[in-house]
């Protein structure tokens, strides 16, 4: 399948030219420092971080939540156990972190150019493919979806090429189950790829017996893997997850899809509208990869699903370019050349739209807008430790620059500082006692909701308001609650 106007190159440089850019594409982000703090960061890291120093299963960042156990049981324990170990090999730094993060957006780009490759697609589809990625990842931070959204696409390239091989076919399975055990949100979506793969492997002619054997058998190890990371307190696990997540999807189901909507960057948003559009192409019959096409057609269906429940939520939006990626691949060799040019231009559209906040903001520190000079005493002995009689509260920015994320024990998470499901500490009355070691983010946060002026320059290239960049984003400020209370 080829297209006359983009015809396939050939030869060992072509083989390895997309694998390698894309590798290239994250190590250069990953210099630059991205992905930037996220005001989710610490909730996510703190059990891995505690582990790491020799804890247990425990994010002690978020004692304010008064979560029903004390274990970190509000998440599946995948990505804790995955990133404490990373942590112990490589230690705990912001480096670390970052490359941890790194290493999944790598995968998930090498899967999905294998598996595009494995239908034949033409490899400038592949080479969008890392911007795809980092339009599905980068906002997210240091949260789990990457991590899950990587295992999963391992499984699901692994049963593509070498689907006649039973140990490849149980690991498989495998990945893309641990992909479920790393972060809920996205953990249906790791289902629905599990299944279409399964439904796949059989079209392909992989006995029903054998492929059930294979599924069960990786599916019990992961059940027994899940069982031994939360000690067997299944019951403790089941209160306190059901606990975190009736506080996250209740209430009117439209009102939490129009909250998910507002939670994705404007910037975004015309990648959803591609993905809607995409979805015109599973009524057309006689795809050149029905394979690619139902991977499409089955995280389509849960994505829209999970709409309608209210339950959308963090990493959705890779399952979305998927889609995309895997039904252009699948009609390429149906397309004539205005059309396969109009679709291409539209994704290379889309995807510029998305990274367009990042582009600005990587121009706006080359030209000497925004600083990455940090106050002349951020260091962690110049900071406030944490006692009894005043609690320090840490944000993300503070963790990074300031802490290089080995935080003070006793520290709080600044963005989950109120009893759940508040969050922020302006959520509840201010604690006069707290200190707060915090970034620009926070403190455009207390000026708006406390109606203060703390200074806080801004950088607006284009003129509008929420496009404005913080000039100096690695600049701290210790701020003392009593000095908040009118």
């Amino acid at each position: 399948m080829s297209n006359p106007l983009l015809p396939l190159p050939t030869g060992r440089f072509s083989t390895f030219l997309t694998p390698a850019f894309a590798f290239l594409f994250f190590c250069g982000l990953a210099v630059l420092g991205y992905p930037r703090p996220n005001s989710d960061d610490l909730f996510f890291i703190g059990a891995g971080l505690n582990m790491a120093h020799g804890g247990d299963l425990v994010n002690p960042l978020l004692e304010r939540q008064n979560f029903p156990s004390e274990r970190y049981f509000s998440q599946p324990p995948g990505h804790s156990y995955a990133l404490a170990g990373w942590l112990k090999i490589f230690g705990i730094s912001a480096g670390s972190l970052i490359a941890f993060q790194a290493a999944a957006y790598v995968l998930i780009s090498w899967s999905t150019i294998g598996l595009l490759r494995r239908g034949k697609a033409p490899r400038l589809l592949e080479l969008l493919v890392p911007f795809g990625v980092a339009t599905a990842t980068l906002p997210v931070g240091l949260r789990a979806e990457p991590l899950s959204i990587a295992f999963t696409m391992a499984g699901l390239v692994a049963h593509a090429w070498f689907w006649r091989r039973d140990v490849v076919i149980f690991f498989g399975f495998l990945f893309m189950f641990l992909g479920g055990l790393v972060a809920a949100r996205v953990a249906p979506l790791s289902a629905a790829v599990a299944v279409a793969s399964f439904v796949q492997l059989w079209r392909s002619g992989v006995p029903m017996g054998r492929l059930v054997l294979l599924a069960g058998a990786s599916g019990l190890l992961t059940v027994l893997g899940f069982c031994l990371m939360i000690e067997f307190r299944l019951t403790e696990f089941l209160h306190t997850f059901q606990f975190h997540a009736a506080g996250r999807t209740g209430g009117d189901k439209f009102g939490m899809l129009l909250a998910y909507l507002r939670l994705l960057n404007v910037t975004q948003l015309p990648v959803v509208g591609l993905w809607a559009v995409s979805l015109l192409l599973c009524f057309r019959r006689h795809a050149d990869d029905a394979g690619l096409v139902r991977i499409a057609l089955f995280a389509s269906s849960v994505i829209v699903g999970l709409g309608f429940l209210g339950c959308l939520g963090q990493g959705m939006v890779w399952y979305m370019i998927l889609s995309v990626f895997a039904l252009t691949a699948a009609y390429w060799g149906q397309f004539g050349s205005a059309r396969s040019m109009a679709g291409l231009a539209a994704i290379v559209a889309a995807l510029l739209i998305a990274h367009s906040r990042t582009v600005f903001e990587i121009f706006g520190e080359a030209t000497g807008h925004i600083h990455r000079k940090t106050n002349p005493v951020q260091t962690p002995e110049a900071m406030p430790q944490p006692t009894p009689e005043h609690p320090v509260l840490i944000d993300a920015t503070a963790a990074r620059y300031v802490y290089d994320y080995r935080l003070p024990k006793g520290a709080i998470d600044w963005a989950f500082s109120a009893p759940f499901p508040k969050t922020l500490p302006t959520d509840v009355p201010l604690r006069p006692e707290d200190i707060y070691v915090v970034g620009p983010t926070s403190i455009y946060w207390l000026n708006e909701r406390l109606h203060l002026q703390l200074p806080l320059p801004k950088w607006n290239p284009i003129g509008v308001a929420r496009w404005s960049f913080p000039e100096y984003p690695r600049s701290i400020e210790i701020i003392h609650a009593r000095d908040l209370i009118k």
